[in-house]
């Protein structure tokens, strides 16, 4: 038989029978669109044509129903609330007491601001008393040591006597003993006298100590010898008045005063 009569044998066979035409059309048309003889693997089939959908949701969650979307939802607002509930909470009324201790510190910081210029000015009230007892101190010794020495004499020294004079006396004082040293020092001679000089009280009545000035008021007693005769002793008191000078208190002024 020819292949001319085979072909129209199958023709008729499958006009007679559809599912039969069917049957052997299918392997023709899967060959024809299966087999790529460029790939030289039968059967290996072409890939397929990217989906707009997928462009637009690589991870795949376009595909998740909106019952899956709700179920992470909930899930991560479960989670959410089990971490706020990990959080430790307010107290209630925590900041009711806000600003009675603003209040409180305020009033803290101003007690500790006073405390301390108190206690500075305390220091410095206790420091400036410290300094005038101790000017006050140091006028008295100079004018216990002066008041005696300008008090004592001895005829047969009457020239170093006058000089020791000289030498506790400053200002307006020395000044009238420079003047009239020659006369003195005759004068002391000529007495031939020896008197000694003793404090029985004596006390600061007034004191400068910025301007370094002071007045002392000493009580007196003295002995008076003279030369072959017994001594004689009285008592006077003295004012004198101290200046503050580079070589300590000297006087500045001496004298008896009425008892």
């Amino acid at each position: 038989m020819s292949e001319h009569d085979q072909d129209d044998r199958r023709a008729e066979g499958a006009a007679d029978d559809p599912t039969r035409a069917g049957a052997d059309a299918a392997p023709a048309s899967g060959v024809a669109a299966d087999d790529d003889p460029g790939d030289g693997v039968i059967g290996a089939r072409a890939p397929r044509a990217a989906d707009p959908e997928d462009l637009t949701d690589p991870a795949g969650t376009a595909d998740s129903s909106p019952s899956d979307r709700d179920g992470s939802a909930g899930t991560a607002g479960d989670e959410d609330a089990e971490d706020a509930g990990d959080e430790p909470t307010a107290r209630p009324g925590g900041r009711r007491g806000g600003p009675l201790r603003v209040a409180a510190v305020v009033l803290l910081v101003l007690a500790i601001a006073f405390a301390g210029w108190a206690g500075v000015r305390f220091l410095g009230t206790d420091e400036a008393a410290a300094d005038t007892a101790n000017t006050r101190d140091d006028a008295l010794r100079a004018a216990r040591s002066e008041i005696i020495q300008f008090n004592t004499l001895d005829y047969r020294t009457a020239s170093d006597v006058y000089a020791g004079w000289l030498a506790i006396s400053t200002g307006k004082l020395r000044e009238d003993l420079v003047a009239a040293q020659q006369a003195q020092v005759q004068r002391l001679t000529t007495a031939r006298t020896v008197t000694r000089a003793e404090i029985d009280d004596l006390g600061v009545v007034d004191l400068d100590a910025g301007r370094g000035t002071a007045t002392v008021i000493a009580a007196v007693r003295t002995t008076v010898t003279p030369e072959g005769a017994e001594g004689v002793t009285k008592r006077v008191r003295i004012q004198a008045e101290l200046a503050r000078t580079d070589q300590g208190w000297l006087l500045s002024s001496i004298g008896q005063v009425d008892i």
